[in-house]
């Protein structure tokens, strides 16, 4: 029951929750995805969340990202990470029915506070070999606010 609870609360305190769908003949490596999140209380926490939909046509165990996060005042945070999609057995770890996953990857390993209010933009970009790369069908981004307030 507390479980139920927490997710609801979770659900409450959703701020943002954006997705990209990329093209049907691949990611290219030079596209980049932009979520622009609108950021007016500077004391809250924020819980961000990338979301990548796959089908079986993604051909790796896992997926490199190039992150940042830039505001008026230029690049707030910038960096390269490694998700791993599949365990070693090529079982996808994500969610979903048929051929069709959904994994939920935290962007940073802390809750994020921003510095002054405005727009943020969040910017990703796959860090694959692949110049093309299949079976991604979207990218979003899920913010959630962890004022202790609106619980």
């Amino acid at each position: 029951m507390g479980f139920i609870i927490f997710l609801l609360s979770c659900e409450d305190n959703r701020v943002y929750n954006e997705y990209a769908a990329m093209p049907i003949e691949g990611w290219h490596a030079d596209s980049i995805a932009h979520f622009t999140l609108d950021v007016q209380d500077t004391l809250s926490s924020y819980a961000v969340y990338l979301k990548l939909r796959h089908n079986h046509e993604y051909p790796w165990q896992n997926i490199w990202f190039f992150r940042s996060i830039s505001s008026h005042q230029g690049i707030e945070y910038t960096d390269t990470i490694n998700y791993v999609l599949a365990d070693d057995m090529g079982k996808w770890l994500g969610k979903g029915i048929g051929d069709k996953k959904m994994v939920t990857m935290p962007l940073t390993s802390q809750a994020l506070q921003f510095k002054h209010p405005g727009e943020y933009t969040f910017s990703i970009q796959h860090g694959m070999r692949d110049t093309v790369l299949s079976g991604v069908l979207e990218l979003g981004l899920e913010v959630f606010s962890q004022n202790e307030s609106t619980n």
